[in-house]
Formats: structure tokens, C-alpha cells, sequence
């Protein structure tokens, strides 16, 4: 479960939108677990993130880069194709 593919579709369309338009370095997605299911938050920043001992095993921290602004594109085509 800790794929950047997966959390992706688990963001709502305003989410993949501020990401697509961003011009902060890094995304960070926080992610909570629960017996119901996973709850994905994204945050757009410029400072970079170290874990340490207090990670959860599930929150990620990626670079806004060509290859994931790519994958961003993609998820949200796929969110908005119904709606074409």
C-alpha cells in the first residue's frame, strides 16, 4: 500500500489539481489507517521532511518532479474522464 501510484487515487480532484499547479519542491502525503479504511492527505512544500523515529510506515515524501507531475496528470484524466 505505500505506492505513490496508490495514494494518487486516493486524492480528490481539487488534490491532483493544487499538485498539477504547484510550484513547491516536494509532496508530502500523510496517511492514516484504520479498520475502515485510509485516509490520503497531500501537502505541497519546499522544505523537505526527515521521518525519524516518529514515521507511521505510511506517509511519503516526493520530489515535484517531470515523472511524478506525469503520474498526477494521468490520475486526474482518469477522475474527470466521466465527467467529459
Amino acid at each position: 500500500m505505500n505506492s505513490l501510484l496508490y495514494y494518487l487515487t486516493e486524492l480528490s480532484v481539487n488534490d491532483l489539481k493544487r499538485m498539477q499547479n504547484s510550484p513547491k519542491g516536494w509532496f508530502l502525503f500523510n496517511v492514516s489507517v484504520f479498520n475502515a479504511g485510509t485516509v490520503v492527505a497531500v501537502k505541497c512544500t519546499d522544505t523537505f521532511k526527515n521521518f525519524g523515529n516518529n514515521w507511521n510506515g505510511y506517509d511519503i515524501i516526493v520530489s515535484n518532479d517531470d515523472e511524478v507531475q506525469r503520474f498526477v496528470k494521468s490520475e486526474l484524466s482518469k477522475k474527470l474522464e466521466p465527467l467529459n
